[in-house]
């Protein structure tokens, strides 16, 4: 049997501080580093109108990097609260990010509870969050509850479904695919955020579906953990030894030929609150 694998699921992020957060930050890290990341987290702040002098709000903010980034956008005049339900992650925020002079905080809450009032923020941000939740519903009213009348809530969501790769084995390869989809809580949660922004009341909502494809399997074997993904899958036994060995095979011939191809598409929705 192949199990090679060790590291936790993707899953693992909806309980940060009972998995390997020290692995889970590494992942973190191999994303934002990624061009494909860069640019649409960009977008991401554009959409919910980071500029000078505005407050802001990063929800499910992981270590703090793209909450750092949006402080340097408000500047000195502005302010940027992180919040995370996870103590591994809000205190690595805070070991990072902890510039002088920087109006930039970071709060432990989960995010359907956050602990501000009504209508504290101009522009709130949540980035490949909603995955993770029981009840996306939840945490996207609170979003609301929070941003002030006028104020943009923008969600970017990989749409786990939609993983795909070359190659000559489709059965198996589907296997994969399913499993891609089910090492998050909720696999959906991205092609049901146009309504749920709907639902929660939210106007002159926008949908972008953006597509990272790579040549390079780096990311799918070190942020997907692709080969933990099909250990599991042999464990509950919905592959075979012999179908893994040659998924695995194919894998790493195309690999070596510098013959792979893969991607994921990810939604970016975002909505106004009425005046």
């Amino acid at each position: 049997m192949i199990m090679e694998s060790r590291k936790g699921l993707l899953k693992d992020f909806a309980a940060v501080d009972v998995a390997d957060g020290e692995d889970l930050i590494g992942r973190l890290d191999q994303m934002q580093a990624l061009a494909f990341f860069k640019r649409y987290k960009q977008q991401t702040f554009a959409l919910m109108g980071a500029g000078p002098g505005r407050h802001l709000a990063d929800i499910g903010c992981g270590a703090g990097d793209d909450a750092r980034l949006l402080a340097g956008l408000v500047g000195p005049e502005g302010r940027v609260t992180g919040f995370d339900v996870s103590t591994t992650m809000i205190e690595q925020a805070r070991e990072r990010h902890s510039d002088p002079g920087v109006q930039l905080s970071f709060v432990q809450a989960p995010a359907d509870r956050l602990p501000v009032d009504d209508d504290s923020f101009d522009g709130v941000r949540t980035d490949r969050l909603y995955v993770h939740l029981s009840d996306p519903a939840a945490a996207l009213r609170e979003a609301v509850r929070t941003v002030k009348p006028g104020g943009r809530v923008v969600v970017s969501e990989p749409d786990m479904a939609s993983f795909w790769t070359i190659s000559g084995l489709p059965d198996i390869a589907w296997k994969v695919k399913r499993g891609v989809a089910e090492s998050v809580n909720n696999a959906p949660a991205a092609r049901n955020l146009y309504y749920l922004f709907r639902d929660a009341g939210l106007e002159n909502v926008g949908v972008s579906v953006q597509t990272l494809a790579v040549a390079d399997p780096t990311p799918a074997e070190g942020i997907l953990n692709i080969f933990g993904i099909v250990d599991s899958l042999v464990a509950g036994g919905r592959m075979t030894d012999s179908e893994a060995a040659a998924w695995r095979a194919e894998w790493e011939q195309l690999k070596a030929a510098g013959r792979f191809f893969g991607g994921l598409s990810f939604f970016i929705v975002a909505g106004q609150k009425p005046l």
